[in-house]
């Protein structure tokens, strides 16, 4: 009864440790379709006179990419008039697209006027559900459309700047309509911050703090981007204090390699240690040999890996010494800027999947650990009855994964890893056993 259980709990162990993987590869996966952003943050806040005029001298630029300008208003009163129900929250208001500072079901597009965006949190106090696009809300006496919603456990609706801070007449009395105006019409929509009711941000002039610039997907990780990236920064003195979302990217990379990464040095070293006390014996020596190389191969397969450097991790010339020390500084104010600062729309996506991947990764490092020295077959026969209750493990992991909503594209990694681990305790114990029983009978 003793022995059962015991089997019975390694392959739990085996099971959490798949389940935590799985997890691991969905949002690594996830958090790698959000694109790279850079966030900037502005010593001195930029009025929205500077970043449209920025944003004009940009566009005829070959090296020219799109950006975001965005604040923040606390306290502001948004109503929901179908269903009389109303929300004081921060308002996030942006010169750009947003695209740029979050993943949301829809864009608000530069030049719309009309639309916003919301964080699941506002969409759930307002509406009452998250699936809301084309619902409407009311901001000082205008009303905006939903053209999207980003997940956020924080109550944000996204405006465009230049509604929030349109300067209203003081009267139109008497006044002529200026000529190729809809009249009434036209008014309201370019009208948003005349109004005394709660929330009004009339009197207050846009003050913008961060910057943000998403390369597209063609330029993630190349020369051209960090290229273009420093154009920007030099025509607008922002070489300091930013973000490079590519170093969430890089970190989700590192945390979802960890688990295979530790099966692989593990393989490695039973080969190292196998090749070492076989190194006087020709024939196992060769024959470790091809089996450490058919098991980096297989590696490698499994893992649909090809070892590479970044294209922005290479000096443009090797006696360009201040490269490195450039890129541990950047690399190490990011970590800062991660861990410490007060993190916009465009950030918080990247740092709660990280966060996420941190768990379940120290999860299924130490279910490694520990059931790691469980699996070490000596013989056929139990080798074979072990990889059948693996394969019923893992099977039973994708199941479980599916059921909670969880996407796994890496599943060959998931499926192919532990046997791998299986196979090469297998390979690299055998002989040891084997010269270990003639040992005995000998003496």
């Amino acid at each position: 009864m003793r022995r059962a259980a015991k089997h019975a709990g390694k392959y739990i162990l085996v099971l959490v440790m798949l389940v935590c993987f799985g997890h691991i590869l969905a949002i690594g996966t996830e958090l790698g379709s959000y694109g790279t952003s850079v966030v900037y943050y502005l010593k001195d806040t930029y009025s929205l006179d500077t970043v449209q005029n920025m944003r004009k001298n940009d566009e005829a630029l070959e090296n020219y990419l799109p950006f975001t300008a965005t604040g923040s208003l606390d306290q502001q009163t948004f109503t929901n008039n179908d269903l009389g129900k109303s929300l004081t929250c921060t308002l996030t208001y942006i010169y750009g697209s947003s695209e740029n500072l979050c993943t949301s079901t829809g864009e608000l597009m530069e030049d719309d006027l009309n639309g916003c965006v919301l964080s699941t949190e506002a969409a759930w106090k307002l509406f009452g559900e998250s699936s809301i696009t084309g619902g409407i809300l009311t901001y000082n006496e205008k009303n905006y459309y939903v053209r999207g919603v980003y997940e956020d456990t924080n109550a944000v609706v996204i405006l465009p700047a230049e509604t929030v801070f349109a300067k209203k007449p003081a009267s139109n009395a008497g006044q002529a309509v200026p000529s190729g105006s809809g009249g009434d019409a036209d008014y309201d929509a370019g009208t948003s911050s005349g109004s005394t009711g709660d929330g009004d941000a009339s009197g207050i002039e846009a003050a913008f703090g961060r910057i943000v610039i998403k390369p597209g997907s063609e330029l993630n990780g190349s020369s051209e981007r960090t290229e273009y990236l420093q154009a920007f920064e030099n025509r607008w003195g922002l070489t300091e204090n930013k973000t490079d979302c590519l170093v969430y990217q890089r970190l989700a990379a590192f945390f979802m390699f960890l688990l295979p990464a530790l099966i692989l040095i593990t393989v490695i070293f039973r080969g190292v240690e196998y090749l070492l006390r076989n190194r006087y014996r020709p024939f196992w020596l060769i024959a470790g040999i091809i089996g450490l190389a058919v098991m980096l191969t297989a590696f490698f397969v499994i893992c649909q890996a090809k070892p590479s450097i970044p294209a922005d991790m290479i000096p443009n010339t090797w006696s360009d010494f201040d490269f490195w020390g450039e890129k541990i500084t950047t690399f190490k104010n990011s970590i800062q800027h991660i861990l410490f600062i007060d993190k916009s729309e465009v950030e918080l996506g990247y740092y709660r999947s990280l966060t996420s991947m941190v768990g379940y990764a120290t999860a299924a490092v130490i279910m490694f650990f520990a059931v790691g020295r469980f699996f070490k077959p000596e013989k056929a026969e139990g080798l074979y009855g072990m990889m059948l209750a693996v394969c019923v493990t893992e099977l039973i992991a994708v199941y479980l994964l599916h059921r909670s909503g969880v996407m796994i594209e890496g599943k060959r990694m998931m499926l192919y890893l532990w046997p791998y681990f299986v196979i090469g305790q297998f390979i690299f114990r055998k002989k040891d056993a084997k010269v270990d029983e003639k040992t005995v009978d000998r003496v």
